[in-house]
């Protein structure tokens, strides 16, 4: 997404400045995290299978934390 994005200002929006949202960031971090943690597991089988090994723990999260970690199935 990003290539075409920054092609598209650069071909027609000559003297524009480019920003990224930070949904879209997160976005594609996450994406790439999700893919390397993939990877590893395929090449390294004791490795944990899920991926909550990587986020928080829950137990000991804000009460608004908990609830973005429950909406961002709806957002990712």
């Amino acid at each position: 997404m990003f290539k075409a994005f920054i092609k598209g200002f650069g071909d027609h929006l000559y003297n524009a400045r480019i920003t990224f949202d930070k949904f879209h960031v997160i976005a594609q971090a996450s994406r790439a995290v999700d893919l390397t943690r993939r990877a590893e597991h395929r090449q390294n089988g004791d490795l944990p299978a899920g991926r909550q090994t990587l986020l928080p723990d829950s137990q000991s999260a804000c009460p608004c934390s908990t609830h973005w970690k429950f909406n961002r199935d709806f957002f990712v």
